[in-house]
């Protein structure tokens, strides 16, 4: 191939003949809202709403699971979509969500009914520091 001739793949130029932006920059990168991220912090902070339905005590801490429900392989859920869920039992333990997933069936829940417990639970906390009486949810 002869270098005298410029190849005839060129990069396009954005506004004010500048190259655009790497897609690996920090704006790109960070699809999470600051909003998402302390509803995520919240989720965190509660127990594991699987222990509390099937009667069980905590052992571990809480971690964060993202409903897999409509998303593709490596695609994650919305922050919004998350549940709280105990590490070594009933999220990463070989009976939990990412293992065989019986305790789900012993509790004859699926992902979208623990869900619909954090939700719930949310609007529980949202009521009552709103100071609005008791809740009928």
């Amino acid at each position: 191939m002869s270098t005298d001739r410029p190849s005839k793949i060129v990069p396009r130029r954005g506004e004010g003949g500048h190259f655009p932006a790497s897609r690996n920059t920090r704006a790109y990168q960070s699809r999470t809202t600051v909003c998402a991220s302390s509803h995520r912090d919240w989720i965190a902070n509660q127990p594991c709403v699987l222990c509390e339905l099937l009667g069980m005590s905590q052992s571990s801490k809480t971690d964060v699971h993202h409903v897999r429900d409509g998303q593709g392989v490596a695609q994650r859920a919305s922050d919004y979509l998350a549940i709280p869920l105990c590490h070594s039992g009933c999220h990463q333990g070989p009976q939990g969500i990412h293992g065989d997933r019986s305790l789900l069936r012993i509790a004859k829940a699926s992902e979208l009914d623990l869900l619909a417990m954090v939700v719930a639970q949310l609007a529980k906390q949202v009521h009552q520091q709103q100071g609005l009486g008791a809740f009928n949810g």
